[in-house]
């Protein structure tokens, strides 16, 4: 998520790719503008439990 936006976001929400790589997810960017700014989501469930971790990312 960006700002509360689900993934895969249109171009003018972020620039960036999210790559599954073996259980992992990466987040790509050939480079990255002040728009990228913003809250970053991961939510993380199953059936019995759910995780949400946000981190916020500033370009300067």
């Amino acid at each position: 998520y960006k700002d509360g936006r689900a993934y895969p976001w249109p171009g003018e929400v972020s620039s960036f790719i999210l790559y599954p790589e073996s259980a992992n997810q990466t987040i790509y960017s050939k480079s990255v503008v002040e728009s990228d700014s913003g809250n970053y989501s991961c939510l993380v469930r199953n059936d019995t439990h759910a995780l949400w971790r946000t981190i916020n990312f500033t370009v300067m």
